[in-house]
């Protein structure tokens, strides 16, 4: 098995990537906001919850940056974040 991988469009060639980023739906007051866990991969099963619960608390307090129509947002935490807004 191989795992953090794709195949490359059209040609028999493996991908690999170094490390995995994970982004998940938090709810907001200011509509769906997606923040990035880098290298998920690297973090025990206890790491990565503390990780998605501050950075869930991060995007719902009122000091985060809104991006705006999908767009990447810096935000302090400098992790990258998209805004789902409808």
């Amino acid at each position: 098995m191989i795992l953090r991988s794709t195949a490359a469009d059209g040609s028999q060639e493996i991908v690999g990537f170094a490390g995995i980023n994970l982004g998940f739906a938090a709810q907001t007051d200011r509509g769906l906001m997606v923040p990035s866990v880098r290298n998920a991969d690297k973090l025990s099963a206890r790491e990565l919850d503390a990780e998605i619960r501050r950075l869930t608390a991060v995007v719902r307090s009122s000091g985060y940056p809104r991006a705006r129509g999908g767009h990447r947002a810096d935000g302090p935490e400098r992790n990258g974040l998209s805004a789902v807004i409808g």
